[in-house]
């Protein structure tokens, strides 16, 4: 018989080094669904929808009784409540199955950012039933006196050398020049953060530095309107919205992606 002898001050660094062993796997495991449950919560930060609606401060009740009309008719949960003591900013949350709507006011009293999401982003909702939803709700804004919104028309994202920013200035002056609109650039003290404004009449666009992207610009077209956008402001974004591409066309290797 061959006996096997085991050195019992082994057994304890061998189970230790298992349990190590087992760790390691639980934690790979653990962090590929923490993984996914951070990126189903990272699709929730991109609304389907954003509506700014700019009230007079004698209208806020009326606008919490719209929005609460707007939450009875499509079958939302809704909870409006102030965040700060003096009661004058407000977050709002609507909650139904498949939709969710959030708004505040927490930069400007008389302005309210409103988003629609997907409740689950696993499990996105139609484009039809959010574009239903979005547009009843404006129907409802639109009985509120002197409200105004503001909407996103289309958005662009740039891509260009830090060292042409100053031809894309150029040509957004120069777009803004040529139909007599107003333009406002801001910079930091280093120029390395920008803000341009092109106002007109029923519109503006806006351009940024994408953060994080020091390559990457953004372009949003915005209306802004009482119960429904003019007809005139519409074609006029549409005008103004293929004549700054073509311009833009004219800088060298510039990028200009469609954003939805």
């Amino acid at each position: 018989m061959i006996m096997i002898q085991i050195n019992h001050k082994i057994l304890p660094r061998l189970t230790r080094f298992l349990v190590i062993i087992a760790i390691c796997v639980a934690m790979v495991f653990g962090a590929q669904q923490l993984l996914k449950t951070w990126k189903a919560r990272f699709v929730t930060l991109h609304p389907k929808k954003t509506l700014v609606v700019t009230i007079d401060l004698s209208q806020r009740e009326k606008f919490f009784e719209q929005l609460t009309r707007f939450a009875d008719a499509h079958d939302f949960k809704i909870h409006i409540g102030p965040t700060t003591p003096a009661g004058d900013t407000f977050n709002i949350n609507m909650s139904r199955r498949d939709v969710m709507v959030i708004a505040n006011n927490v930069f400007d009293t008389k302005v309210f950012d409103i988003h629609f999401y997907d409740k689950d982003p696993t499990n996105p909702v139609s484009e039809e039933i959010i574009d239903n939803l979005f547009n009843d709700f404006k129907s409802y804004i639109g009985e509120i006196p002197n409200a105004i919104m503001t909407e996103q028309q289309k958005s662009w994202r740039i891509t260009m050398d830090e060292s042409q920013r100053e031809e894309l200035f150029a040509q957004m002056r120069k777009l803004a020049d040529e139909h007599s609109l107003e333009f406002n650039l801001s910079l930091s003290s280093d120029k390395s953060v920008f803000h341009v404004e092109i106002q007109g009449e029923g519109f503006h666009m806006t351009s940024d530095p994408v953060v994080g992207s020091p390559k990457e610009i953004s372009i949003t077209f915005f209306l802004y309107y009482h119960k429904a956008p003019t007809s005139t402001s519409v074609e006029t974004v549409e005008e103004l919205f293929d004549e700054l591409k073509r311009l833009l066309g004219e800088i060298p290797i510039v990028t200009i992606t469609d954003v939805k």
